[in-house]
């Protein structure tokens, strides 16, 4: 409604209330400026009326401000850093007042300029939809967010106060009950999309962003629940994390550690997915196992998959669980570390790089990483596999392996075969990462 008043007004001057006019507004804010008035000398410093006003609308640049103050003050051939009264009014009515929200109290005012409780009672129902409004309600409302006590006396709502009442939570088109979660977390893992960061590390873009230890609080503030640490072989058997060309401003990995551990379950308690794309020698692997036991302790999930089960394990019962997402040796490996083929974090990487030092694999390229088994058993509910075909999956992917594709290639199968993708994303976890790095 507000809008479509501006639209339609928008181009017209607000026909606002004079200053010198006794009015519910102007009798307020003049209260305000006779407060700051210790002096009783009619007129108060421009710093003082600026961080008034200022301190009335929260957000407002003080440039701004004094900017008013100067215009009104050569409009009325007055100039220096004293203001009186009247310029401080007028410039508070001209920098404080939306004009969409002016027209909206208009509308339910009839030209009135403030809502009465009726006048509140009948904008609460038919504006914002609310059912069994009372006066006692509107009431309450003029109470809570008038700043005038004439008007918390008489029961009437300024524009000041209105403009309040809309910015304040109550109007907040965002559902209250959402700020926790409402919905069922029972449910295997598969079934929920997940909020998810690509190249965590990075503070701006994949081509010049550099590296940022902040960019991980950053991320999990936000709520991701999966989040990707690149780590390389480090000087001193220290590994370090980084993205691409941004080796200048690596990270050292068990700084990393202490971040995740920190602020992993900050804003959610449900499981935060650790993909790890691991491109370190064999000693520095071991180094990257022992801190990650040291650091995350009992919040890292080892426990091995039930092979009698065929969904993952809930949300819900994965509660305060780091999940590592990587490669795990064969079974048929029986020594302290072997041979895996890194499909898709090689394929990615090579990408991003732009090398072309891949096999091929069912026509896919791949890398080949030589793993140790500290870091491989490590890894229990995300492993890491290649998808071949909806086919194949249905036959031999187990529940808790994870592939991931670039989000032009999730498109295409999500188009092309939409009931076997939502089918194949219903038992297994799908993580989908962006393709700008590919152009």
């Amino acid at each position: 409604m507000g809008l479509r008043y501006l639209v339609s007004y928008g181009r017209h001057t607000v026909n606002m209330v004079e200053p010198n006019q006794p009015s519910l507004r102007t009798s307020w804010i003049s209260s305000v400026f006779e407060l700051a008035d210790t002096e009783k000398a009619g007129h108060i410093d421009l710093f003082r009326a600026t961080q008034i006003i200022k301190g009335l609308n929260a957000g407002m640049k003080e440039s701004r401000i004094e900017l008013k103050f100067k215009e009104l003050q050569k409009a009325k051939d007055q100039y220096g850093e004293a203001i009186n009264m009247d310029i401080f009014v007028e410039a508070y009515c001209e920098l404080c007042t939306r004009p969409e929200i002016f027209f909206l109290l208009m509308q339910f005012s009839s030209n009135k300029e403030y809502l009465d409780s009726k006048d509140l009672m009948l904008f609460v129902e038919v504006e914002q939809g609310v059912e069994g409004v009372t006066e006692d309600m509107c009431r309450d409302i003029v109470q809570k967010f008038e700043p005038s006590a004439e008007g918390r006396e008489r029961s009437y709502l300024s524009i000041d106060g209105f403009t309040h009442y809309l910015l304040s939570s109550e109007c907040h088109i965002f559902d209250p009950q959402h700020k926790r979660v409402c919905q069922d977390m029972h449910q295997p893992l598969s079934h929920y999309y997940i909020n998810s960061s690509h190249n965590t590390s990075l503070l701006e873009d994949h081509f010049w962003g550099s590296s940022d230890i902040s960019s991980y609080i950053r991320a999990l503030r936000m709520g991701c629940r999966s989040i990707e640490v690149i780590v390389w072989d480090g000087p001193d058997n220290e590994p370090v994390v980084y993205v691409g060309s941004s080796v200048a401003s690596h990270l050292v990995f068990s700084k990393i550690l202490d971040i995740i551990n920190q602020y992993a379950f900050e804003s959610s308690e449900y499981p935060l997915i650790l993909c790890l794309v691991t491109h370190c020698c064999i000693l520095q692997q071991r180094v990257m196992a022992q801190h990650m036991k040291k650091i995350f302790g009992d919040k890292l999930y080892v426990d091995p998959p039930n092979k009698e089960e065929n969904y993952l394990l809930s949300p819900e019962k994965l509660k305060g669980k780091i999940l590592l997402k990587g490669k795990k040796l064969p079974p048929s490996c029986t020594d302290a570390e072997g041979d895996v083929t890194d499909e898709e974090e090689g394929l990615e990487m090579s990408r991003r790089l732009g090398s072309d030092e891949k096999d091929q694999l069912n026509g896919l390229g791949y890398k080949r990483l030589r793993l140790c088994r500290e870091l491989s058993e490590l890894v229990s509910l995300c492993k890491s596999v290649q998808f071949r075909d909806f086919e194949i999956t249905k036959r031999e992917q187990k529940y808790w392996e994870m592939c991931s594709f670039n989000e032009v290639d999730a498109n295409r199968y999500a188009n092309e075969f939409p009931e076997e993708f939502v089918c194949y994303n219903k038992r297994f976890p799908l993580q989908s990462v962006s393709h700008t790095y590919e152009d």
